[in-house]
């Protein structure tokens, strides 16, 4: 049995509903189900409040700490677990041993992985993109505009978009909280995408879309995936995500 802890999937535990609700409300949500619907063999998920169902299992794959209680990160990582995070870690001892403990460390990007290990001391790390339905990304004519995707969040960087395209002379459309049908249909026809966060990215999923969707890519190096070689080559970054699950599982089972 692999027991999957995480708070991005729905699970059948008895505080099912305690985890965050929406099984697709971001990124992260949308990653994890796209490596449970591609498991090689079946997997239980719990939620966090149900960690200590997991203590039994073959494998512990752990998909993100944010709720897990101290006790719970100690007792899980007695098991060795395949720990993978989607952002940066809040630095506490107790997510420090599991880190250190895990069988294997997984991140999205090098940029991420340089910043983990600033603290951690991880027996085995690896990377892995979020898979993306490539297929369904297209460009289409270009308009001379650009578009800023995100969370409506400061660290986000909406006022250093606003600067850049003022700065450029460049109109910009800001979208925030829209269905992802509407950002992707404006990619495809924006010529330019801007991204420049405050903060560290662990991937921006948001910023792959764009460059396949054929826009100018404006991002700075707090953006995960610019420290991936290759990632503004549409064709090489559609390779990279199209075996993105397959080499998730090869990695957390081996």
């Amino acid at each position: 049995m692999i027991a999957w802890v995480t708070h991005h999937l729905p699970s059948a535990g008895p505080h099912a509903d305690h985890h965050l609700p929406g099984e697709f409300a971001g990124g992260a949500e949308m990653t994890d189900a796209a490596w449970r619907d591609a498991a090689p063999e079946p997997v239980t998920v719990i939620a966090p409040d149900d960690w200590q169902a997991a203590l039994d299992a073959d494998r512990v794959i752990i998909t993100g700490t944010d709720l897990l209680t101290d006790e719970a990160m100690l007792a899980l990582a007695e098991r060795d677990p395949v720990l993978f995070v989607h952002h940066a870690q809040t630095r506490t001892p107790a997510r420090r041993v599991l880190i250190d403990s895990a069988s294997l460390f997984l991140v999205h990007t090098p940029v991420h992985l340089a910043h983990e290990l600033q603290w951690t001391d991880p027996k085995r790390t690896g990377q892995v993109l979020s898979p993306l339905e490539t297929d369904q990304i297209q460009p289409a004519s270009k308009e001379p505009f650009a578009i800023w995707a995100q969370r409506w969040h400061p660290s986000k960087g909406p006022l250093a978009a606003r600067m850049w395209a003022a700065e450029n002379g460049v109109f910009l459309v800001m979208l925030f909280e829209a269905p992802r049908d509407e950002v992707l249909d404006t990619m495809a026809v924006a010529e330019h995408y801007v991204f420049l966060p405050l903060g560290l990215e662990s991937e921006s999923r948001a910023t792959m879309e764009a460059v396949l969707s054929g826009c100018t890519v404006h991002a700075n190096d707090r953006v995960g995936i610019t420290s991936v070689p290759g990632w503004d080559d549409p064709a090489q970054l559609r390779d990279l995500l199209d075996g993105a699950s397959a080499r998730f599982w090869k990695l957390a089972l081996a």
